[in-house]
């Protein structure tokens, strides 16, 4: 009969719960005021990260072999794309999200689009949003639910 050792199961969970709060963290990390690009709307300015900064900040983070990305185009224009990260201890997550066609170059906008949306599910860049909770809060919530799935 084999009896677990529930101390290095409770160690070896503590430890891939500390990688994937470390690395969602330096996935959340604002980027340089200079980096951040502004657009002038009628309401107001809105502020946004290009496509190549979510890129860049999914190398800096995972490493290009860290993560991996597809894209289905939809009848209606717009593109899916299907965002898959890896953690380490974890596994693969994957994030969905939908951009849309728009300007000049539509399909290359909707790619873009759907990417950032994909990534902002994973905290890049969410800080820029209003409505949304403070890196802090969120570090320290996914703490205690990966407390919780020990």
């Amino acid at each position: 009969m084999v009896i677990a050792d529930h101390r290095n199961l409770d160690k070896e969970m503590e430890t891939r719960a500390e990688s994937f709060v470390e690395t969602s963290q330096e996935l959340k990390a604002p980027f340089a005021d200079d980096e951040v690009k502004t657009l002038q709307q009628s309401w107001g300015e809105v502020k946004y990260i290009t496509a190549r900064m979510v890129m860049d900040r999914l190398d800096e983070a995972l490493t290009p072999v860290g993560w991996t990305d597809r894209y289905v185009e939809m009848s209606d224009g717009s593109v899916q794309c299907s965002l898959s990260l890896y953690f380490l201890g974890w596994g693969w997550l994957t994030r969905c999200d939908v951009g849309s066609p728009q300007g000049s170059e539509p399909m290359k906008a909707a790619y873009s689009d759907a990417l950032k949306r994909a990534a902002v599910k994973f905290g890049i860049g969410r800080y820029l949003y209003a409505d949304t909770p403070s890196s802090a809060s969120s570090a320290s919530s996914a703490v205690a639910a990966m407390r919780a799935m020990t």
